[in-house]
């Protein structure tokens, strides 16, 4: 890399890039090298050693060509000199043959020796550790045959590599013991593998059966922790978690298969069914050609005849007797063994379940576990199993893993419920908080509810729900027609609608836990060879995640309700402390907005009775597929298709009750401000003000005849309508109740609304009629005293209210009070002229005013 050309090419930005790249590089390539050196490490210094034993090995070969060279130049040197080789051979012709037959021996075991650590390092390769432990117990008798014969010495002079070669191989105990702990730390195992692993252990650590059994649980539960020491990424939670139930029911059934024994008894006494164990143990270690070490090519070499009979009759044996586990001990360290599993899984498994984020993901790794726990074979006969390591019957999903799902079931379901409940109170408060912007023309429906019930949109009926049946319309989706018909007003149903696209997201997540989409009841066959085995009821919980969705829906609308009630409580307090018109207008649009979204949440949000009142089993479109023929909560009772639930019937309850509650208040105020007015112009005794409320009255004629009988003809002027205050009145009731909703209004607030307003007018008559007798003020003189007998007359009929038999009987007491003091007032004589021609007029202007009034 030229440095020059590089600063022609580059910028010096560019330059700082590759500077810092190629010392990333240098330091990634010396991180590989030193995991490199790290990882062949012993190999290097057993290659070292070796090879200082080939340096040392061919020194001395290469001093002994030199004395057999000097040997051989000895020899010739004597040959041609003519003087004769001293005869040797004679003495030992006899030990010749014994001696290079005991050579020969010893040269077939090196040469076994040397073999060997190839053969031992193929077969940990291919895993079969039983056969590296045989091969290696082998070699260890062949070098200890070699070197306690009586020539022992001479056999190491001959043979130097002997030691060299037995340092290399003596290694092997250790290595082949690491993997077999390391393969027992392995999740999928078969028993076979097992056991050839636990009788290795036994051969080379010369451990009990019992002891065998201990290191055994003590490796499965190194490999529970192993399992939790992965990284945690989605794909990687998921398989941790089948493993770990995977782990604990192959444990416990390879417990059963490899150590478990059973007593049979029979005429002869109890006698022991050997376990898989015990059989390994007896075919590795019987005399018989099933337990020999060497293979039939082996012994089919030539040079095989000299190898010692000794070694060719070689079994591994135990120092100890190879007892069965005693059954006490077995189920002792099982139930040990599961115990410290499920505190293991229940402190790691809660923090994995911690980053799944849905029910549906929770209900996938469940029915992975269902599926991988169908398709094993050993599972069908689980419950014998179970029952004879631990004494009961164990189901592994039930105790290990069914209540942490359960509980973060429950951790999601609140946490949906709980980030739902802010984004409705943070969109309430922006939405109360626009009241405030009186330029804001998003709320004109919400400040005149009238306006938008009164307008007529292309989307009042739906072109694709227009011709469906009515029992098949669902009320959020029968148009603006229906909200209208509800007094829905655009913001409550916006509302309304956010909750009910949560709560539908959070169903169709819960769904996946309570419902399966393969079968009725959730007993799908999976695809193994066992038949209809269940390993568990996967759907068997889903009355509890029913419970836990109710319950947390129910807290859910609570809290709301608290918020609702938090709202409405400083509303009425601004109410008490503020005096301007224009600001009570802006706070009782926001109690009316939170009554209407009250009353109308149930209605608007389907899937909110849904969480309340679904079936378990029942699909989910079925409990909110069908119309509800329900009256708004604002206007009355409810009636559904559905069956009763106590739960939902308690909280649409409470939802009508707040509405009423704040409807209540909006009434209340209606009454002061109306009551406040009238009364301000029916006590103002001014003669502006009285002139101003004066309105037209009717000539009539009349004919009367004298005490002479002369019949005399007058004229006299009678009431024909009602003040222009009365009137005032009236009018902006009706404004204030049409812009309301009128029609969606309940009745005992409209009823409360009557009572109240007619109790302060009644107030305000007779607190005028009580100044005027004590001389305070004008007096009232006939002809006014007509016109408010006609005025009260025309509002009591007008304000039609039903009280209970006490209330009614009192206040029709107040009501006739009150007309007999303005008659008492008034001539009786032009009273009774006057009356029926008051009665007749009174009777059209009620009938006028029902029609302008829509009274």
């Amino acid at each position: 890399m030229d440095v020059n050309a590089l600063f022609e090419k580059y910028s010096i930005e560019e330059i700082r890039d590759i500077e810092k790249k190629t010392r990333h590089d240098i330091e990634k390539k010396k991180e590989d090298l030193r995991q490199m050196v790290g990882e062949r490490y012993r190999e290097l210094i057993e290659a070292a050693d070796t090879i200082g034993e080939m340096k040392r090995s061919s020194e001395s070969v290469i001093v002994s060509i030199e004395k057999i060279q000097d040997l051989c130049q000895n020899l010739k040197c004597s040959l041609s000199s003519g003087r004769p080789l001293p005869d040797r051979s004679a003495a030992k012709d006899s030990n010749r043959p014994l001696e290079f037959a005991k050579l020969y021996g010893a040269s077939v075991s090196l040469k076994m020796l040397m073999d060997i650590p190839e053969k031992i390092w193929s077969a940990l390769e291919a895993g079969d550790y039983l056969t590296a432990t045989r091969l290696y117990l082998l070699s260890r008798y062949i070098y200890t045959v070699l070197q306690i014969d009586g020539q022992g010495a001479q056999i190491t002079t001959h043979f130097p590599i002997l030691v060299r070669q037995w340092a290399t191989i003596c290694h092997f105990k250790t290595t082949i013991l690491q993997s077999c702990w390391s393969f027992l730390r392995d999740v999928c195992i078969s028993d076979e593998a097992v056991s050839e692993c636990i009788v290795s252990i036994l051969l080379l650590e010369d451990f009990t059966t019992e002891k065998a059994f201990e290191q055994f649980v003590t490796a499965r539960l190194e490999c529970v922790q192993q399992l939790f020491q992965q990284d945690q990424a989605d794909t990687i939670i998921r398989s941790q978690i089948s493993s770990v139930i995977m782990l604990i029911s192959s444990t416990i059934h390879q417990i059963y298969t490899i150590f478990h024994h059973d007593v049979i008894h029979n005429k002869d006494g109890p006698q022991i069914k050997c376990n898989r164990l015990m059989l390994l143990l007896d075919r590795v270690t019987c005399r018989s050609s099933a337990g020999a070490i060497l293979s039939n090519d082996d012994l089919s070499q030539p040079s095989m005849k000299y190898l010692a009979k000794a070694i060719l009759d070689f079994r591994p044996s135990l120092k100890h007797k190879p007892d069965p586990v005693p059954a006490k001990v077995l189920k002792e360290r099982s139930c040990y063994f599961l115990e410290k599993c499920m505190k293991n899984v229940n402190h790691e498994v809660v923090k994995l379940l911690g980053f799944i984020a849905s029910i549906k993901g929770l209900a996938s790794i469940r029915d992975d576990i269902w599926e991988i726990l169908k398709q094993d074979e050993r599972m069908v006969d689980w419950g014998v199993v179970s029952e004879q390591v631990l004494g009961r019957s164990l189901s592994v999903w039930n105790e290990v893993m069914r209540e942490m799902f359960l509980n973060r079931v429950k951790e999601i379901l609140e946490s949906h419920f709980e980030s739902m409940l802010t984004t409705t109170k943070s969109q309430i408060a922006k939405v109360l908080a626009d009241f405030g912007n009186p330029d804001d023309k998003t709320l004109q429906y919400e400040r005149d509810l009238s306006s938008y019930i009164w307008t007529e949109s292309a989307q009042d009926i739906p072109t694709h729900r227009a011709w469906l049946k009515v029992n098949t319309k669902m009320l959020s989706e029968g148009g603006s027609l229906m909200m209208k018909a509800h007094s829905y007003s655009p913001k409550v149903q916006a509302l309304c609608a956010v909750v009910d696209q949560n709560l539908s997201a959070l169903l169709e997540d819960c769904c996946h836990y309570t419902q399966n989409s393969g079968g009725e009841g959730g007993q799908v066959t999976g695809s193994g060879d066992n038949g209809n085995f269940e390993p568990f009821n996967r759907l068997g919980d889903r009355e509890i995640v029913q419970e836990f969705l109710q319950k947390a829906c129910e807290d859910s609308v609570n809290k709301l309700l608290g918020h609702f009630n938090q709202q409405l409580y400083a509303c009425k307090q601004q109410l008490a402390n503020n005096k301007d018109q224009a600001g009570n207008e802006i706070i009782i649009n926001r109690i009316l907005l939170l009554g209407r979204v009250s009353g109308a949440i149930c209605d608007l949000s389907p899937h909110l009775q849904a969480c309340m009142s679904i079936n378990i089993g029942e699909e989910l479109g079925n409990s909110i597929g069908g119309r509800t023929n329900k009256k708004s909560v604002t206007g009355g009772l409810t009636s559904s298709k559905s069956p009763q639930n106590t739960r939902l019937t308690q909280m649409r309850l409470k939802l009508a009750n707040f509405s009423t509650e704040a409807f209540s208040v909006w009434s209340e105020s209606t009454v002061d401000r109306l009551a406040l007015n009238f009364d301000s112009v029916l006590k103002d005794t001014s003669v502006r003000a009285i002139l101003s409320s004066c309105t037209h009255w009717d000539n009539i004629d009349i004919e009367e005849e004298t005490e002479d009988g002369k019949r005399v003809k007058s004229t006299i002027r009678v009431p024909m309508q009602a003040s222009w205050y009365v009137q005032t009145l009236l009018y902006n009731l009706c404004h204030d109740i049409n812009k309301t909703g009128s029609h969606s209004i309940q009745y005992s607030v409209l009823s409360d609304l009557m009572q109240k307003l007619t109790d302060r007018i009644l107030g305000s008559y007779e607190s005028l009629l009580a100044s005027s007798s004590s001389g305070s003020g004008l007096g009232l003189v006939q002809n006014r005293c007509l016109q408010l007998w006609f005025d009260v007359k025309f509002l009591m009929n007008v304000l039609l209210r039903k009280d209970e038999a006490e209330a009614g009987k009192e206040f029709e007491k107040r009501y006739q009070k009150i007309l007999e003091r303005l008659e008492s007032r008034i001539d009786p004589f032009d009273f009774d002229v006057f009356y029926p021609h008051l009665q007749t007029h009174l009777s059209r202007k009620m009938t006028r005013s029902n029609a302008r009034l829509f009274c």
